[in-house]
């Protein structure tokens, strides 16, 4: 989206959000508390009016603000491209689903030093001779990182 607000509705913007998310409606819904998926489609095509309330489950359970859902307010939304969504499916654990989910949740500023230090994790093993087990950084690096 370009020019800062969007001409989707909130039901558009929850319906293209949970689809990037990878989130089928019933596991919205079970996210959200509901049994069905009912209550999902009918807000994604617009059957349904949200209260505050619901706005602020619906953008707490998709990792969105709530200025995005009511306008799409550019900014306050992370997109996730098809090849992230396509890694997501093929992750051995959950720790990198984990990282991921969260990090969709985080404000610009937790955001960029999340990346920061994943940059700087990622150099140094790269560093060291790559991904194998004994050029890994170690826990003392990190240790010693987190004191910065």
């Amino acid at each position: 989206m370009k020019g800062g607000v969007s001409s989707m509705t909130i039901g558009e913007r929850i319906k293209e959000r949970r689809i990037e998310l990878g989130l089928s409606q019933q596991e919205l819904a079970e996210k959200l508390g509901y049994k069905t998926r009912a209550a999902i489609c009918s807000v994604e095509k617009g059957k349904e009016d949200l209260t505050s309330a619901r706005v602020k489950k619906y953008a707490s359970a998709l990792g969105v603000s709530v200025d995005y859902l009511i306008d799409g307010a550019e900014g306050t939304h992370i997109v996730v491209s098809q090849e992230h969504r396509k890694e997501r499916r093929s992750w051995r654990n959950g720790v990198e689903a984990d990282i991921f989910m969260k990090a969709t949740r985080l404000d610009g500023e937790s955001l960029r030093l999340v990346h920061d230090y994943i940059t700087y994790l990622y150099e140094r093993q790269m560093e060291r001779g790559g991904a194998n087990g004994d050029n890994q950084v170690t826990k003392r690096e990190l240790s010693n990182q987190e004191k910065l």
